[in-house]
């Protein structure tokens, strides 16, 4: 189904997932660290940040063909705020007028610039993906739940998680229906259906949610909703955190972002 969306069980149990979902909440933010401060100057590092990636993305368990299919979707995006980045960085009367080899090597130097910038945010995506659809949504909410986030944002986390799928689900019922009648919509009408979807769905989710708490009221509830959810830290949970940790202090120690 072209607009299916993975979920941690979809291809088996992850190997993802059975880490514990405090590690997974600390994991994401430390590896994003990772990417973000890699630079040509710490090569070791950058290449162990994107063996790191790789192997998150083969713990999930996800295809390669449906990752590059993300990518292709969400990169073109990112690539079209870049480019001005590149515009405004690279010279290009340099371009045309190189008059010495350090105009050169500045021009080359801006394209580098902009070529890191692009597998930062390859990287960053990879990341993302692998995490939503390689951890059980129940866990992170139950790891939350476990730091004391504020309910409000838990009620927040989830009804967006139920939008995002129910959504995906109708769109993709849709798109089925279109396909078994040859009939193959334009953009703009995609575009007219989500925003449709999105408006009733919205309302059936938080009507469907007033009715099941007030008759969880009626029948006198007064306490607090606790998820569902499995939280199991364990020693190999500690050496990964403390590992990781480490990976992310190495080019502070080592000193390789000093020119």
């Amino acid at each position: 189904m072209p607009f299916a969306f993975k979920t941690a069980n979809d291809n088996g149990v992850s190997l993802l997932n059975c880490l514990d979902a405090r590690l997974n909440i600390a994991l994401l933010p430390l590896i994003l660290i990772n990417i973000l401060i890699m630079t040509p100057n710490q090569s070791a590092h950058a290449v162990l940040t994107v063996l790191i990636c790789i192997t998150l993305m083969a713990l999930s368990r996800i295809r390669l063909g449906w990752m590059i299919k993300k990518l292709l979707i969400f990169y073109p995006m990112v690539l079209l705020f870049t480019i001005p980045l590149l515009l405004k960085a690279a010279n290009w009367e340099i371009m045309f007028q190189i008059c010495n080899i350090n105009d050169l090597l500045s021009f080359l130097a801006s394209i580098q610039e902009f070529l890191i910038v692009q597998v930062k945010y390859i990287l960053s995506l990879i990341l993302l993906f692998s995490f939503t659809a390689g951890v059980d949504s129940k866990n992170i909410m139950k790891a939350l739940q476990f730091f004391k986030t504020a309910d409000w944002i838990l009620a927040i986390l989830q009804y967006i998680n139920q939008l995002i799928r129910i959504l995906g689900m109708e769109f993709e019922r849709i798109q089925v229906a279109y396909q078994s009648r040859a009939v193959n919509p334009g953009l703009l009408l995609k575009i007219k259906t989500m925003s449709g979807l999105t408006y009733v769905l919205t309302i059936r989710i938080i009507e469907r949610s007033e009715r099941i708490f007030l008759a969880m009221l009626s029948r006198g509830f007064k306490g607090k909703f606790y998820l569902s959810g499995n939280l199991n830290w364990k020693l190999i949970d500690t050496c990964i955190l403390f590992l990781i940790i480490l990976f992310t202090l190495w080019p502070f120690i080592t000193g390789g972002f000093h020119r």
